[in-house]
């Protein structure tokens, strides 16, 4: 990934036993690393720290995290599913 993500985007992991998982940038951390939630495996109250080179950008962006505002687990849960297309594989996935 060239630069940082922004607070609010969906990222997928490209690296570590996450790969290819969908998560939301929840906060950055210096210029080196985003904290990432999923609101599953990866609930806000432990949220994964990811480096940045290893996040692969979406275009989505979740408005409310953006606003400053991090919703409850079941919310983030629902707004990836919407966004990624809920099993649906994405390009370069069998």
């Amino acid at each position: 990934m060239t630069g940082l993500p922004r607070v609010g985007q969906l990222v997928y992991s490209r690296a570590g036993r996450d790969s290819g998982r969908p998560l939301v940038v929840v906060a950055i951390e210096g210029d080196r690393y985003a904290v990432c939630s999923d609101g599953a495996v990866r609930p806000g109250s432990r949220p994964k720290r990811k480096n940045v080179r290893h996040l692969e950008a979406a275009q989505a962006v979740h408005p409310g995290i953006a606003a400053g505002t991090v919703p409850a687990d079941p919310e983030l849960r629902v707004w990836i599913a919407a966004v990624t297309g809920a099993g649906e594989a994405r390009e370069g996935e069998a």
